[in-house]
């Protein structure tokens, strides 16, 4: 039998065996970095009020929000070692069923500004993890066929993390949270969430360009 304190020790030399390769690769950054990414999956609506505003109007909601399908087109460019700027073109849809009215179709739509703050290879090489922060215009519309609204445009708040695991130097897949603070109005209710929380997995492809350069490191002169 291996003695305790051998083991751990031959699991310590097999375990830096492993991760040497990963941390001997030079460290990327984002300066400079073209990315367009290609986004779906689920977004979920919290309702609550609407739905309490709804049966109290007389159209109470028999079930909970149930969620729907959405996906984006988001477009970044490295402008530091570490900051992206972002746009995010996004859509979204589910559908709400009060009684007495036929469903309602969500629609949400719109695109972000902003950046992202992105640790490439860390904490292995490989792995960006990132948080960003958009805002933007946010068209949206909850009507039905005997319960018509005018679509709404409002501004939409943005708050988001995520991962993207990176396949050599042009692709990399990429899994995503945001939380999207966006408002539309159904006429004789309220005011109803058409933003919610967005889950999306996508596919990235990078652009590699030249790093931005202090546009004044040219004219200073060497130190000896």
């Amino acid at each position: 039998m291996i003695p305790v304190p051998s083991f751990t020790r031959l699991l310590a030399a097999l375990l830096a065996l492993v991760c040497l390769p990963a941390f001997a690769e030079d460290e990327r950054s984002v300066d400079g970095l073209g990315r367009v990414s290609v986004q779906a999956g689920y977004r979920w609506v919290p309702n609550v009020y609407f739905a309490q505003q709804a049966g109290a109007a007389g159209y109470p909601m028999p079930h909970h929000s149930p969620g729907g399908p959405q996906g984006s087109l988001s477009f970044g460019y490295g402008a530091t070692q570490f900051i992206e700027g972002t746009i995010d073109l996004f859509i979204g849809y589910e559908q709400l069923k009060l009684a007495n009215l036929d469903p309602f179709d969500a629609y949400s739509y719109g695109a972000l500004f902003g950046a992202r703050a992105v640790a490439m290879d860390w904490p292995f090489h490989g792995l960006a993890p990132y948080v960003g922060v958009q805002v933007g215009p946010l068209l949206g519309v909850v009507d039905s066929k005997t319960y018509p609204n005018h679509e709404t445009v409002t501004t939409g708040y943005s708050f988001q993390a995520g991962a993207t695991l990176r396949f050599g130097d042009r692709f990399g897949l990429d899994l995503s949270v945001r939380y999207l603070v966006g408002r539309s109005y159904v006429t004789g209710i309220s005011g109803v969430n058409v933003g919610g929380l967005l889950v999306s997995l996508g596919l990235n492809v990078y652009f590699a360009g030249p790093p931005n350069k202090n546009p004044t490191s040219d004219l200073i002169p060497p130190q000896e």
